[in-house]
């Protein structure tokens, strides 16, 4: 008879959105944490937010970025005053949410890209941290990489060395100093020519 009622309790519970429905608030009660700290630039209060182990990785691209490298993401995402916003999140198994981000910064503002809007994939510890995250940025009129395109071949002929500064070797470099440079760089770019 305790067995029966104990199940019956259980069951109770789950089409009541008992546990799931506990266990998606809280781990989205972890990643409103961490998106806090982003907005609020605390890097120290961001990365307790990340597992040891942690791993970004942007889909359709091998490379993924480790706990360590996100000091330089963060550092990026705090210089350009970086929004980040929850849209909305489902539970996908145990200790996952599929959640859709909206961003904004000075960088897209300056490109003429008012936002942009990602899905997510973002796998949380035991501890509430986050272990993994894969996110696809979602296609968006105008382009942020058509728009940087265009700012890129301007400055290339225009400010040369500080692009190479920003871009050594051509490949795109995540920190704060290089932040601030793209700020100053696009701004030049957008006075010249009207982001165009």
């Amino acid at each position: 008879m305790i067995q029966i009622l104990a199940s019956s309790f259980v069951l109770a519970a789950l089409l009541a959105g008992g546990p799931p429905q506990a266990m998606k608030e809280d781990l989205v009660s972890h990643l409103e944490g961490y998106l806090s700290s982003i907005r609020n630039h605390e890097m120290e209060g961001a990365l307790a937010h990340l597992a040891p182990d942690f791993q970004l990785r942007f889909e359709g691209s091998p490379d993924h970025i480790s706990r360590q490298g996100m000091r330089d993401i963060l550092g990026w995402d705090m210089a350009v005053g970086s929004q980040v916003e929850k849209l909305s999140c489902r539970l996908e198994g145990e200790r996952t949410l599929r959640c859709r981000l909206r961003e904004a910064n000075r960088v897209l503002d300056l490109l003429g890209v008012e936002e942009l809007f990602s899905d997510n994939r973002l796998e949380f510890d035991g501890q509430g941290r986050i272990r993994r995250h894969v996110s696809r940025v979602e296609e968006h009129e105008p382009s942020w990489q058509d728009q940087m395109a265009k700012a890129v071949e301007w400055l290339s002929e225009h400010h040369p060395k500080g692009l190479e500064k920003v871009r050594p070797g051509g490949k795109a470099e995540f920190s704060t100093a290089t932040a601030q440079g793209w700020l100053t760089l696009l701004r030049r770019w957008r006075e010249a020519t009207g982001g165009s």
